[in-house]
């Protein structure tokens, strides 16, 4: 199946605002929570819900995890570094 140009510009429209939808969304959630909570409380749940959710569906084999071989300490580094380097520059 071939898409055209045009469908092609529709659906990628589509996606831009799908994804302008889910920041927007995600922001209200964010704002109303640090009303009730502080920063780091919400973060903490925000990355714990989140390690829940993918942890039951690597179980539930939704996607396939393959690490053999891989090098897991760069993997390790970045996953705890990431966090800090991304919200350290909002604060």
């Amino acid at each position: 199946m071939q898409i055209n140009e045009s469908t092609g510009m529709k659906f990628a429209y589509l996606l831009a605002v799908l994804n302008a939808v889910f920041i927007g969304i995600s922001f209200m959630f964010v704002k109303t929570t640090l009303d009730y909570t502080s920063p780091i409380d919400s973060l903490t749940f925000r990355f714990s819900a989140a390690f829940v959710i993918l942890s039951i569906m690597a179980a539930c084999s939704l996607f396939k995890l393959n690490y053999r071989g891989k090098p897991l300490h760069q993997l390790l580094l970045l996953a705890s570094m990431y966090p800090i380097g991304f919200f350290m520059p909002g604060s």
